[in-house]
């Protein structure tokens, strides 16, 4: 994925969103099971950067160790500033360090963390488990996915994405305070 600018990236939200809206109108006769697969990736891929961003939002922010240095030995470091705005920019290995940094990994960080609810942190592990379970055979199980599959994707979505908004801001004001004090 190439360097999106914010504008850019919220006109692919909300392209994703009014897609999904689309779909849902849409007469269930209308729908085929290809279709249904390619919506449900879609909002999927919007559920995961959303995911993936609030990961390195707070691990910079809250100062817990998001980077594998070496696997071997489990040793994590923290991020700076920059490499926190260069991997919220674009959440996605190889811009981000350690490939092994699993959706499931930083669901269970943010989750120990107190980052997420335990409701949400069940929510979001049963979509990444539904997900898994169609990835590689997607093609012999289109009928698997249903509206309702694509309907508690995009609930994650939200949630994640309130969740972000709220840490930012929070975040945001933290920063002000500290600046603030210095002075």
């Amino acid at each position: 994925m190439s360097k999106m600018t914010p504008k850019q990236k919220e006109s692919y939200f909300r392209l994703s969103y009014d897609y999904w809206i689309e779909w849902k109108t849409r007469p269930d006769e209308e729908k085929s099971p290809l279709e249904r697969l390619g919506c449900y990736v879609n909002v999927f891929s919007m559920m995961e950067n959303r995911l993936r961003v609030l990961y390195w939002t707070s691990s910079f922010y809250e100062g817990f160790e998001s980077v594998l240095v070496d696997p071997k030995k489990n040793i994590w470091k923290t991020i700076s500033r920059k490499q926190y705005e260069k991997y919220s920019d674009n959440p996605y290995h190889p811009n981000t360090p350690s490939p092994s940094i699993s959706l499931k990994h930083i669901l269970n960080q943010l989750k120990t963390r107190l980052l997420l609810s335990k409701t949400v942190y069940d929510e979001l592990n049963e979509i990444m488990d539904f997900r898994n379970d169609i990835l590689h055979t997607s093609m012999f199980q289109m009928d698997k996915v249903k509206d309702e599959h694509i309907d508690k994707v995009m609930s994650g979505y939200r949630k994640i994405d309130r969740t972000l908004k709220f840490r930012r801001r929070t975040y945001i004001r933290m920063e002000k305070q500290m600046r603030e004090k210095k002075e």
